[in-house]
């Protein structure tokens, strides 16, 4: 386990890395796609949530009524 904004591994340790729909809960997205520019040899894969989705909508409402703790 480690944090994804400062990776404990070598330069191009890992073929790919993937992230998938955990960047609405980086402090800052840009140092974690560096470093994960740094690790990865081959790419990297990111999966999202927009907007719209129903699981970003249950969150919004779980932060209105303070029960959601990755605010």
């Amino acid at each position: 386990m480690a944090d994804s904004h400062f990776m404990p591994f070598k330069d191009h340790s890992f073929d790919a890395l993937a992230f998938i729909t955990t960047f609405e809960y980086y402090k800052d997205p840009v140092q974690v796609i560096r470093e994960a520019a740094r690790v990865a040899r081959y790419g990297i894969a990111m999966g999202m949530m927009n907007r719209y989705s129903l699981k970003v909508a249950r969150r919004r409402v779980q932060q209105l009524f303070g029960k959601n703790p990755f605010i």
